[in-house]
């Protein structure tokens, strides 16, 4: 057993000792990001494109008995350039994500501000992208499902009491208010990617023997992370609005010739909408 499982299959193991807690929460979310990142596919050329990126995102979440539970879709559109020897070209991405989350609590380490949480986390990303400087090679779709470890902590940051302050002679007066910090890692256990075995000319149609996907193979390889930070203002109706900061990187299998790697930076701006949960 290699050292990651080992380490999940700890944290799960850990999780069942965990006390429940009384408080239920429901969230449907909505983002909005920007992103900035880079992506490099051998099956087609060794040139790294780097570019910026929209992102949008809907979810669904909910918090019982210390739990929390999300799932939901998210789409990216971009486009990434790359200039060498004088010659410039762009590959166009459209990448849409589904994905589902589960947390569970940890005993250990809990306090009165900071809380733990582990699970997993099943994400299915895929790509469409668009390269006109490849020639027949220029459209390229591949998947990516991945089974992520999870770890999260949570930090209550609030303010519990008025404080009067000064800047210079200017008086100001600082509210009570309620804030979360938290910090989640996600590493891939199973690591999965569906794309064709070179490149993305399309064999089967010059052989006649049938459709887009007939070269494709499903392989289980490569490395992927993925690390979030959120900050979060809880309004007095309960709902939030959310910063958050999202770094992720994978690459595929280092011994196969068609190895694709992606890495991505991203800012979101969430907001939470509190639905109350029936009993």
């Amino acid at each position: 057993m290699t050292p990651k499982y080992l380490f999940f299959n700890l944290l799960l193991f850990v999780c069942y000792t965990a006390q429940s807690q009384n408080e239920s929460l429901r969230f449907d979310t909505y983002s909005l990001g920007l992103g900035n990142g880079n992506l490099r596919d051998f099956g087609t050329s060794p040139l790294v494109y780097r570019g910026s990126s929209l992102h949008l995102a809907a979810s669904k979440s909910k918090y019982v008995d210390n739990k929390w539970r999300e799932y939901g879709i998210a789409f990216l559109f971009g486009d990434f350039e790359n200039k060498f020897n004088g010659h410039s070209a762009t590959s166009q991405l459209n990448q849409f994500t589904a994905y589902y989350s589960k947390l569970y609590p940890l005993r250990w380490g809990n306090n009165s501000k900071t809380t733990y949480h582990a699970g997993g986390l099943f994400k299915m990303d895929i790509n469409l992208r668009n390269n006109p400087a490849l020639g027949n090679s220029e459209v390229g779709i591949e998947g990516f499902p991945t089974l992520f470890g999870s770890v999260q902590a949570t930090t209550d940051i609030s303010r519990k009491e008025t404080k009067n302050k000064k800047i210079w002679f200017i008086p100001y007066r600082l509210l009570p208010v309620q804030r979360a910090l938290s910090l989640r890692f996600n590493l891939g256990l199973a690591n999965a990617v569906f794309r064709n075995p070179y490149s993305y000319l399309p064999h089967s149609a010059l052989r006649n023997t049938g459709g887009y996907f007939d070269d494709y193979e499903l392989l289980f390889s490569g490395f992927r992370l993925r690390s979030e930070v959120h900050y979060d203002w809880i309004l007095s109706n309960k709902n939030r609005m959310r910063m958050s900061y999202t770094w992720e990187l994978w690459t595929t299998s280092k011994h196969k010739p068609n190895r694709f790697e992606m890495a991505q930076h991203r800012l979101r701006f969430t907001y939470l909408f509190h639905i109350p949960i029936r009993q």
